[in-house]
């Protein structure tokens, strides 16, 4: 996942934390609708979406239309 090391600061990183789960990244973005779900399809295998819930409806949009595509 190097990609994502060099490109989460671009998509609006604010904040990087350790867990007991992993990394909890929090990200401020004005493209929530668009670039920002589709840079997060690169590595969503490994990402949990925890909030807002409109970022995993897109997410989901955008796999499902993926999915048909290549069927």
């Amino acid at each position: 996942m190097n990609h994502l090391v060099n490109s989460k600061k671009y998509y609006g990183l604010i904040e990087e934390k350790e867990t007991e789960n992993g990394v909890e990244l929090t990200f401020e973005t004005e493209w929530i609708n668009d670039g920002f779900p589709r840079w997060l399809i690169t590595f969503a295998d490994y990402a949990t979406i925890l909030e807002p819930e409109s970022l995993q409806t897109r997410l989901n949009e955008l796999l499902l239309k993926i999915s048909d595509k290549h069927k």
